[in-house]
């Protein structure tokens, strides 16, 4: 990861990645995938002035940019291990 966030506390807050838990009742969805968002945050805790900062998921090449709240959505990716990048 890059970061270029002083005091940025990298957290990924409900980071999301709501893996599949393989043998549930769900329906719908791809099997093997996850969705990926979260909220940027200071590290007082806030989202002040925290759009435009760009995600990537290196695996998939998937990106997204947090809104003027701090939130991103990477949507589906597939499940395991990612690797996000921060690049603001």
């Amino acid at each position: 990861m890059r970061f270029k966030l002083p005091s940025l506390v990298a957290s990924l807050l409900g980071l999301g990645l709501l893996a599949g838990c393989g043998g549930g009742g769900g329906t719908g969805g791809s099997a093997g995938s996850a969705t990926l968002k979260g909220v940027v945050l200071t590290a007082d805790g806030t989202t002040d002035a925290l759009g435009g900062y760009a995600f990537r998921v290196l695996e998939t090449g998937r990106r997204a940019v947090s809104n003027t709240e701090g939130q991103f959505d990477l949507g589906t990716v597939p499940t395991g291990q990612l690797t996000v990048e921060l690049d603001g």
